[in-house]
């Protein structure tokens, strides 16, 4: 009874000791962040860290930390300290408050051109999903439709980009493929869609050109050709009826319908000069 007694006492002052002595270190770290010496911060931070007991302190901890990585703009490394603490712990009172500062941090570190690599607006874009889905109604979600905005202009420019990379470099197939996908993706972009149409049709009529010369070689490509001249004729047809659209560029669609019959009204005169 003697030894349970004594482990007691020996236990709680151990307790107490440690208590005292994280008091002391975040004392010391809460000083240095106040005085904007963030790395000295994060060192005392840390020392802190293993004597918490409480998950509540731990995580204030390494919120602590994120901040200061935050504050001193590392941005790369506030951004991994929050997503340790949202997937280590599944629920806790700074949620909210956490997947913001995520979010936040992921911003400050991704480009602010499109013409260099966007991983990290993809990732701020699911994060900001997550939040908009847990938090509805956030203290933060002001920012984050700001966040979005901003990310998601920043891919619709790359996006857009790539079309035109395509078709400048005579990859037309490819050209075709991010119109039709841009089309789909960006339908509520009404301003740019005509410009993307007129890069589908410029490129159909550029590979209707390439089919010309296969016929004359191989008539076995002739059905894949009208089909496609067709279908490139009938979606000019369907530009010009959009009135916002052809009025984009009035000029470019008569010119390509122009260029598109001609074409085709040639290709059934090489027809029926070979039958």
């Amino acid at each position: 009874m003697k030894k349970i007694v004594f482990f007691i006492f020996f236990f709680n002052v151990y307790i107490i000791g440690k208590e005292n002595n994280i008091k002391d270190i975040i004392k010391k770290a809460d000083s240095y962040y106040s005085q904007k010496k963030y790395e000295e911060a994060i060192e005392f931070y840390k020392e802190a860290l293993p004597l918490a007991i409480d998950i509540e302190d731990i995580i204030a901890l390494k919120i602590k930390i994120g901040e200061c990585y935050f504050e001193n703009k590392d941005y790369s490394a506030s951004s991994e300290c929050y997503k340790t603490v949202l997937w280590q712990f599944y629920t806790f009172e700074q949620k909210e408050y956490v997947v913001y500062k995520l979010c936040s941090s992921i911003f400050q570190s991704c480009p602010k051109s499109s013409e260099i690599d966007l991983t990290n607006v993809e990732i701020l874009l699911r994060y900001i999903k997550y939040y908009k889905n847990n938090f509805s109604n956030g203290e933060y979600l002001s920012e984050i439709l700001d966040f979005e905005k901003t990310a998601e202009d920043l891919l619709f420019v790359n996006d857009f980009s790539n079309i035109k990379f395509y078709y400048d470099n005579k990859l037309y197939f490819s050209a075709i493929f991010c119109c039709d996908w841009f089309l789909k993706k960006y339908e509520n972009k009404k301003d740019t869609l005509a410009e993307v149409f007129l890069y589908k049709i410029k490129s159909q009529y550029e590979l209707s050109k390439r089919s010309v010369k296969l016929i004359k070689k191989d008539i076995s490509f002739e059905y894949d050709f009208f089909k496609k001249l067709r279908q490139n004729i009938i979606l000019i047809l369907e530009c010009m009826k959009n009135e916002k659209i052809y009025l984009y560029n009035k000029e470019m669609f008569d010119d390509l319908f122009e260029k598109c019959y001609l074409l085709l009204r040639n290709s059934l005169c090489l027809r029926k000069k070979k039958n």
